[in-house]
């Protein structure tokens, strides 16, 4: 669209790996991006990979296979592959659940709806001045005030320094899942982070996505705690930046 209107888009970035300009300025993708994106791939692919072939005691070589042969079609094929153990409709879940209960056949079972579940009181009586803060920090990272699918830099801080300042907080714990977005947000976020690890510990969380700002932000805590493809990704990302 650029070249047909005549427009020229001028681009700065750091580094060969910073890829999320390129539907601006290519056709294609850059080898490093097909590089990165393969890596983190074959990382996540081969983590579930595993975890499969070790619940369901299947040789890595044999679940390769049936991958590569693309031979799961139907539920039946996951059964005789044994990938599941069987199917079963949803009357007979049913009457597994009350032989499991030991209700009477025909036996109404009580359901919990999970925003029923995560809505109930918690008693914290005796744990009231011992508390970890958590603070979620989710969506695309800007200046000003945080808001739905967005993580700002402003809000982030105040936040961060009310858990700081509050005596019965002992430790913060920061749920990070973001793509990242403005460098200036993010630097003044890391600040922020580095004043707080003086008076009491910072724990990150990952979630999905911890990149860019949300990696950078991550990296000054005091311990980053991520499943292990993506904590295979982001430490192959922090060796290229430290270079």
């Amino acid at each position: 669209m650029f070249a047909k209107i005549g427009v020229k888009p001028v681009i700065f970035r750091v580094g060969d790996y910073k890829s999320a300009v390129e539907p601006f300025i290519r056709n294609d993708m850059s080898p490093e991006n097909k590089e990165q994106t393969l890596s983190y791939i074959t990382s996540i692919s081969s983590h579930v990979y595993q975890g499969i072939a070790k619940s369901r005691a299947i040789p890595m070589t044999e679940l390769t296979r049936l991958l590569n042969e693309n031979a799961i079609q139907s539920p039946q094929d996951a059964v005789k592959y044994k990938l599941i153990t069987h199917t079963a409709y949803w009357d007979e879940v049913e009457d597994a659940f009350r032989k499991t209960l030991k209700l009477k056949e025909e036996a109404k079972i009580s359901f919990v709806d999970i925003s029923e579940y995560t809505q109930s009181s918690t008693d914290t009586e005796g744990n009231r001045d011992n508390r970890i803060a958590v603070i979620v920090s989710e969506g695309e990272i800007s200046s000003g005030e945080s808001s739905q699918g967005t993580i700002g830099s402003e809000g982030f801080i105040k936040e961060l320094r009310k858990a700081r300042k509050d005596k019965k907080v002992k430790a913060i714990v920061l749920r990070i899942n973001s793509p990242g977005g403005s460098a200036l947000a993010s630097d003044v976020m890391w600040r922020e982070i580095e004043i707080t690890k003086k008076t009491k510990p910072v724990v990150v969380s990952m979630g999905n996505v911890a990149a860019s700002g949300g990696y950078y932000i991550a990296c000054n805590a005091d311990r980053i705690f991520a499943e292990p493809p993506q904590l295979q990704v982001r430490l192959a990302f922090l060796e290229y930046y430290q270079t």
